[in-house]
This record gives structure tokens, sequence and C-alpha cells, in this order.
């Protein structure tokens, strides 16, 4: 079959769900679990019997013994001075301290910042997985059964690539980020049963956050004209990129049968680090400084976006050759 055909590519991507139904819902099950205690464990130690969630922690201002003999003496009151401490060639420097003004901090105010340090954490794990997820496309033919399975069905290679490419990188995505938010909503109805201090769900305080940066984007778009070039050139850099690098994992994906995020990771560090010493090796450091320096809206930036982008497409292509080959063969660290 060499057409495409939306009907055939439907059929295929509800096979793929129901072959892999069970290996879903665990999958689902476990990313769960490890959100709800990743949330919960930092503030499940609060508890807000007793006077605990009142305490305040204190700051304080430091100098050292010669910024101390040069205050006035009324001033100088106000600092106590600190065990001594010792600079990199091992001489002895007394240090004065005193407490900071107004930076008495709650300890409900600090529990709520490691409750939002730990939320963006977890954001950044579902946008690694978002960036690494075509490294598992094929990951439904561990076993020889399951690939002749997966071959022989009555779609094309092209409905079955992008079947695949469905299934592992926008649903497992998707499932990722609805197994946080029901262990934030597990975690918010679990909190107070246990005693501990209960702040607010991460997936609201997420929302807050995103809806803040894109007003402040908003406003600055509109009273900074001037940026609107470098700023288009730059979001289309980054875009460039990271479709280069979601291309390689799924180039490496349709190569190697096993551990293939592991191997693209490290060819693709090999492969940076080759190219970086190349540059440096041919290149004058005043070149460099200038690509470095360079606006986002200048040419040479935006021929970089276009190279990463062809990149892409190579690699796209790369895979399509390769996943048209793929054999079913056991024992292999490699499809080809």
């Amino acid at each position: 079959m060499k057409s495409f055909s939306f009907p055939r590519f439907w059929q295929t991507l509800k096979w793929d769900l129901q072959t892999n139904r069970r290996t879903v819902v665990r999958h689902w099950l476990v990313m769960l679990t490890l959100f709800f205690f990743a949330i919960l464990l930092p503030h499940a130690c609060v508890i807000t019997e007793g006077d605990r969630v009142h305490e305040t922690y204190v700051t304080y201002d430091y100098i050292n013994q010669a910024e101390y003999d040069a205050l006035p003496a009324e001033e100088k009151a106000s600092y106590e001075a600190q065990e001594a401490v010792f600079d990199d060639e091992g001489n002895t420097i007394q240090m004065y301290a005193r407490e900071r003004p107004n930076s008495v901090t709650p300890w409900a105010e600090r529990v709520e910042e490691q409750h939002q340090v730990t939320a963006l954490l977890l954001l950044v794990i579902v946008l690694v997985y978002l960036e690494i997820g075509a490294s598992f496309f094929l990951s439904n033919m561990p076993r020889k059964q399951q690939g002749i399975a997966f071959l022989m069905l009555p779609a094309s290679r092209g409905e079955k690539l992008l079947a695949r490419w469905v299934y592992a990188v926008p649903l497992w995505t998707l499932m990722v980020l609805t197994a946080f938010v029901a262990g934030d909503l597990l975690r918010y109805a679990v909190q107070p049963l246990i005693g501990a201090y209960h702040p607010g769900l991460m997936t609201t305080w997420l929302w807050n956050q995103g809806g803040n940066l894109l007003g402040e984007i908003k406003t600055a778009w509109a009273e900074h004209p001037e940026m609107h070039s470098p700023t288009t050139g730059l979001l289309l850099f980054i875009l460039a990129v990271q479709w280069w690098s979601h291309t390689c994992y799924l180039l490496g994906s349709a190569v190697f049968r096993r551990f293939s995020w592991i191997i693209t990771t490290g060819l693709m560090w090999l492969l940076s680090s080759v190219a970086s010493t190349v540059a440096f090796t041919f290149t004058t450091e005043r070149y460099l400084v200038d690509i470095a320096t360079s606006r986002p809206d200048s040419t040479g930036f935006n021929l970089t976006s276009v190279f990463f982008v062809l990149l892409g497409v190579t690699n796209l292509v790369l895979t399509w050759y390769v996943f048209k080959r793929a054999q079913v063969v056991q024992n292999k660290l490699t499809t080809l």
C-alpha cells in the first residue's frame, strides 16, 4: 500500500492502543504513584498541629573585619561577632552578622516556595519526555510475535509510522500530564487526613503562573515593537533545534532495537562535541564571538535555524527508509 488513508491510520492506531492497553494502564498507575509521592513527601513532615507552621526564618547580613571597623559606633552595636573563617590563602577572617530588616518569613510561605520548586521540576520532566518520547515509538516490537503482528497489519508503512508516533509521543505525553493532575488531586485529598501542611493544588499554581507569563509577554510585545523581529528569530531557532533533536530520537528508535534513547543521547553529545571542536579549530575566536553575540534576527542566526530544520527533515527521511526496511530479528542491537 502506497497511498495514505486516514480510516486505515485510525484503525491501526486503535489496534495499537487495544494491544498495549495493559501497558498503558500499568504505566499510568506507576506515574500517578510517583507524582503523588513526589508532591506529598516534601510537605508531609510539616505538621499543622502546634505552632510549627507559625515559626519563622531569619536571614542575616555578613561583613568582614575591615568593613566592621569602618562602621560608625552606633551601627556596630547591631552586629554580633561570628566564628572566624579562612580565605583562599589560609588567612583568618573575623566575620560579623546582623539580622536583616524585614527578613522574617513565615514557615508556611517557605513551604509554598518548596511547593513551587517541586511543581517546576515535575513540569521539566514532562517537557523532557516530550523531547525524547520519540525514542519509544517502536517499543511495541520487543518480541518477534509482536513485531510480525505489527508489520503485517493491512496498512501502509506511512500509516503505521504515524500511528506509532501518535501513540508514543502525543498520547503518552497526555498520559504524563493526566497522571500529574491526578496525583496532585489525590495528594490534595489525602494531605489533610495525615495532618500535614496543606498547600494548594500545584496544577492551579502552574496554570496561574502560565497565565501571568503570557500576560507579561503580551504586554512586553505591545510596548517594545523593536523586539518583535529578534524575539521571533530566537523562537524559531529554539523550535528548529527542538525539531532536530526530536527527529534524532525518532531516527534512533528506528535504528536501535534496545536502549535507543541512551544510545541516541550519547551519539548526539558526541556529534555536538566534535562539531564544537572543529568550529574552535578552524575558525577564529573573533568569528565565534560574533556568532555568539549576534542578534536573533540576523542572517547568520536565521541560516542556522534553517540548517537545523534541514537536518531534521534529513532525519525524518532516513527514519522513513529505515522503517520501511525494518526486520523482525531478535538478539540484535539494530533493526537493520
